[in-house]
């Protein structure tokens, strides 16, 4: 089932469906339009129920997610919150102005007609996926700074890729705000959290998709200065190495933070604003459809 978000429906995906059909005659190949929020739930969850109805009818073993981080994160969270059975796989096919992060990190081409043949015929692999207050679920990175406001306008002009939901939670910080976190093996942790990345796969060099842990990256009490350096760093690739003293990683299982201001953040490229957050790891809950194991 191709779920395809309306805004990126185009001329390229509509051929490259067709063309599904034509070398792929096995499959029923089925496409539906999300146009509001909900749907991707809705599909998804009348798909399952049929099999779950019908176990002689056709299943649906695989749910295509075409277009950007929005549209993966909908599907992901529509398969965990439906109780996906472990034989549903997840495509991705970005389209659309973006971002495109969630695919980009697990090498899938922006190509439509690559990226389909991926999810039909590619190699089912496990992936771990996040899950923030037990109830939102993230497939890529979620990234914070304390009661932070978020600048769309100086981020978008320069950074791609993962890096780009750190930068725009790091612009304006407010400084006087105060929270603290905690981890499992590690000791709590207070002050102003000028940085943070959650990733719940391989965002940063060396994580593994599936080793059961979250990846954090956070920075505590930085000045002007050096957030300005860790900016500069996050879209260049340069200078972040003079911050390595600042700068702490961790793999845990689960992380926890409280800001009687508020924390706002960014999920898979979506902003929520919460007072306490616990963040947790769902081991290799999703299989996607990938090129290579990631």
């Amino acid at each position: 089932m191709l779920l395809i978000d309306a805004k990126t429906r185009d001329a390229h995906v509509n051929k490259a469906v067709r063309q599904l059909r034509l070398e792929n005659s096995k499959y029923d190949v089925l496409v539906h339009e999300l146009k509001k929020e909900g749907d991707a739930e809705r599909l998804v969850r009348t798909a399952l129920d049929a099999a779950t109805f019908n176990p002689a009818g056709k299943a649906i073993h695989t749910f295509v997610a075409v277009g950007g981080d929005h549209t993966a994160s909908a599907v992901v969270n529509a398969l965990v919150s439906c109780g996906a059975p472990p034989e549903c796989c997840m495509g991705l096919v970005p389209r659309g102005h973006g971002p495109h992060d969630i695919a980009a990190s697990l090498d899938i081409p922006m190509n439509v007609s690559e990226a389909l043949r991926i999810a039909v015929d590619g190699r089912s692999v496990p992936l771990d996926v996040g899950i923030i207050n037990q109830n939102k679920v993230f497939m890529n990175l979620a990234s914070t700074g304390l009661a932070a406001r978020l600048d769309h306008s100086r981020a978008e002009t320069a950074a791609t890729g993962a890096h780009a939901q750190c930068l725009v939670s790091i612009m304006h910080p407010d400084r006087d705000a105060e929270g603290r976190g905690s981890a499992p093996g590690y000791r709590e942790c207070h002050g102003c959290l000028s940085f943070l990345s959650v990733g719940s796969s391989s965002i940063f060099q060396g994580s593994q998709p599936n080793d059961g842990l979250l990846d954090v990256m956070y920075a505590m009490d930085l000045s002007e200065e050096k957030l300005a350096a860790l900016a500069t760093g996050l879209v260049t690739g340069k200078g972040v190495e003079s911050l390595q003293t600042d700068m702490h990683r961790a793999k845990v299982p689960w992380l926890e933070l409280h800001a009687p201001g508020g924390i706002q953040m960014r999920v898979d490229g979506e902003e929520v604003e919460e007072e306490d957050l616990r963040f947790e790891i769902l081991p290799a809950r999703i299989m996607c459809q990938l090129l290579d194991a990631t």
